[in-house]
């Protein structure tokens, strides 16, 4: 219980530490190797979450609990995939990061996947309020013609002598 205070409380205590000056320096984005990652309880704690976010709304999806039809269907299972594979790269990169590999362990990788994450969840929700919702409507002919006997084979038929 100690430890997961702690862990709250270093992710606490960095809330306003933002420094958005390095942000813009080339040099300090491409170190090979760069000493800290000042940032790994909030980026790990985010590609958690949305692990969690995207597995829920999956099933919920798959399991028709959440009534959603039609082309927005569509553009929401297309994208929670494409959500789910920029986190598992993320989480590779937040693995090479921790362990320090040289070039994978780049700060802009991070900056990177977080620009692209944004980006297609802009372009998802985008796409998702463009898309006009199916509307379920009652057809004009109650009785509908049933075309399933047409296909079905014919009966032999034993001839008379």
């Amino acid at each position: 219980m100690n430890t997961l205070q702690e862990i709250f409380n270093t992710i606490d205590s960095r809330i306003l530490d933002f420094d958005f000056s390095k942000l813009f320096d080339l040099s300090y984005l491409t170190q090979s190797q760069p000493d800290t990652f000042s940032y790994s309880g909030w980026v790990l704690l985010f590609v958690l979450i949305n692990i969690i976010v995207i597995g829920v709304v999956y099933v919920l999806l798959k399991k028709r609990v959440i009534e959603i039809a039609g082309k927005r269907r569509i553009i929401i299972k297309k994208f929670l995939k494409i959500n789910m594979i920029i986190i598992v790269v993320w989480m590779f990169f937040i693995f090479f990061r921790f362990q320090g590999f040289m070039y994978l362990s780049m700060r802009i990788w991070q900056l990177l996947l977080l620009i692209a994450y944004l980006v297609v969840n802009s372009i998802a929700l985008v796409r998702y309020f463009r898309s006009n919702s199916v509307s379920l409507q009652k057809t004009s002919n109650e009785k509908g013609v049933n075309y399933y006997q047409d296909y079905l084979p014919k009966k032999n038929r034993k001839r008379k002598r």
